[in-house]
């Protein structure tokens, strides 16, 4: 469909150039990669190792049921840990089930926490059934999985519990939140406790919502894993969240004392206020100087249900950009109508949406549409896997230290909808599934500089490759209006260079390289041309 651009301003005065989408610092591209044997997954933990992921909890089937009765049925809780090597074009699998139930339960889970920590992935609560009892609980697990130990074992057949160890404590009995690290300490944002069947119209089940920020040490020391020093600030108000989005972000906070710019982990949205209606506000969790909070009054429009975020910080400007992708919000845009529209049953959306925060004194905050949408209505608990790419000590990428289009990661798995908004008004979750798909990310830089005219840059441009998919041989044509020295090369979706097509000058008019069956495997790859301060790119992809 046809996407016109949009910006939402914080304030009815907005600087000009924040006005037009094309003024942001970058441009954002998706590029679909299909991986033989992907399984479809959402609400999953996920770690990486060796260019290789490791996925573990979530579900594989769609949206729970809303007005039905069955939701979050144990037979559709992943019980599997998986193995995905995107390079390679693999999956592998194993079953929880050798693990036993005591073990297996609290990760075959939705919606737990999680984070890994150098070759350790920890995984925290998460809501499923307790096979002893066949009760639905929030499980207050922590989970300790050596990430290659695993990865090893499921692709060479080796045992898997020497790899994973187990804690409980009642204070970690979550699900819906989001876990982090900031100075050392872990933070739990958000979340709640839900015991019981799930079943909104009627049934037996108790729900509590943390309605807090703890932050605590995680003590794992071989034989001796759990939390100590837990610190927590509470507001039943602004913390009442679930199912809300954790980025890293800079804001202007208290460093000793004084004003400063410092580095939070920032809490998007979320559910439910007391009207039903999500929030809109954003919290700012910082511990500069000490555990504390501070929450916006910017109110989104866009990207109220958990989804995949990338963090990008312009440190020249001093201003933090997040773009999100896809998922559910009280607010769409029609493309055909050229305007916002409110649903207050929460939509999926094809949206993707960058929330600019100008952290400077004075700065102003506003969301942009972009020109790119998801494909379908997708994003709702899905993935970023990031790519590496120059980001600070919290992973916020940095974007002065970007120079050309970059593999910024990719999107993973979630919710699949068929329509708007499944499970209402007598429909059921039937029109969703967990989806298989993978989005890999690009972004280009797009600073501008009066030092540099245009006028003094050839015109580069790429034909796209034919034909395209392409089993022996492909086509690729570049075309220059004067001669200029130009560099061509071929990379995979893991951002790695595999062919070089050119390196030299060539002369104006239209030159062609061959891609040939010999030099790259089955896949998705890019092919990037440039020279004289332009570039161009266009995917390609070779199939058997």
């Amino acid at each position: 469909m046809r996407r016109c651009l949009l910006v939402l301003a914080a304030l009815l005065t907005v600087p000009a150039a924040a006005q037009d989408p094309e003024a942001l610092p970058f441009s954002l591209e998706l590029v679909e990669v299909d991986v033989t044997g992907m399984p479809g997954l959402h609400s999953f933990a996920w770690a990486e190792h060796g260019g290789r992921w490791l996925f573990i909890t979530g579900r594989v089937d769609g949206l729970h049921g809303i007005i039905e009765s069955g939701a979050f049925a144990a037979e559709q809780a992943n019980g599997s840990l998986w193995v995905v090597d995107l390079a390679g074009d693999q999956v592998w699998s194993r079953s929880l089930s050798e693990l036993g139930d005591a073990v297996a339960d609290p990760l075959k889970v939705s919606n737990p926490q999680y984070h890994q920590e150098g070759e350790t992935l920890y995984v925290v609560g998460g809501y499923g059934t307790d096979s002893s009892t066949g009760d639905k609980i929030t499980f207050p697990t922590l989970t300790a999985l050596d990430v290659p130990g695993l990865i090893g074992a499921v692709v060479n057949g080796g045992a898997l519990a020497p790899h994973i160890r187990q804690s409980a404590d009642e204070r970690l009995a979550v699900t819906g939140g989001e876990l982090r690290t900031l100075e050392g300490r872990y933070l739990l944002l958000g979340g709640h406790r839900f015991d019981g069947a799930y079943s909104p119209g009627g049934g037996s089940f108790t729900q509590a919502y943390t309605n807090q920020i703890a932050s605590f040490l995680l003590i794992d020391q071989g034989g001796t894993l759990g939390i100590d020093d837990v610190q927590t600030v509470t507001d039943e108000d602004a913390l009442h969240r679930r199912d809300l989005t954790v980025a890293p972000s800079f804001v202007r906070g208290q460093c000793d004392g004084a004003p400063c710019i410092t580095q939070a982990h920032t809490m998007y949205a979320g559910v439910f206020q007391p009207s039903n209606l999500p929030y809109r506000t954003q919290i700012h969790a910082t511990l500069s100087d000490g555990l504390a909070f501070q929450e916006s009054s910017f109110e989104q429009r866009f990207s109220h249900y958990t989804a995949p975020a990338l963090p990008l910080w312009d440190e020249v400007t001093e201003t933090m950009h997040t773009a999100f992708f896809g998922g559910m919000a009280q607010f769409y845009f029609d493309e055909d109508a050229g305007e916002v529209v409110e649903d207050r049953f929460i939509p999926f959306t094809d949206d993707i949406v960058t929330l600019t925060h100008e952290v400077a004194e004075g700065g102003t905050t506003y969301e942009t549409v972009m020109p790119v949408q998801m494909p379908g209505l997708l994003g709702t608990n899905a993935a970023l896997i990031p790519a590496s790419v120059p980001r600070s000590d919290l992973e916020i990428v940095r974007l002065r230290d970007l120079d050309e289009r970059t593999l910024m990661g990719y999107i993973v798995g979630g919710i699949l909808s068929t329509m708007p908004n499944p499970g209402w008004m007598g429909m059921t979750a039937a029109e969703t599934s967990a989806s298989d798909r993978i989005f890999a990310v690009y972004l280009t830089p797009e600073f501008t500089s009066s030092t540099e005219p245009a006028a003094e840059y050839a015109s580069l441009r790429l034909e796209a490759p034919y034909p395209n998919p392409f089993r022996t041989r492909a086509t690729v044509a570049l075309v220059l209006d004067r001669p200029a020295p130009v560099v061509v090369e071929v990379f995979d979706v893991l951002g790695r260079r595999v062919a070089g097509l050119h390196d030299g000058p060539l002369a104006a008019g239209r030159h062609t390289f061959a891609l040939q069956e010999r030099d790259l495997a089955p896949g998705v790859y890019v092919v990037h041309a440039s020279g004289d301060g332009v570039s161009a790119t266009r995917s390609v992809v070779r199939v058997r």
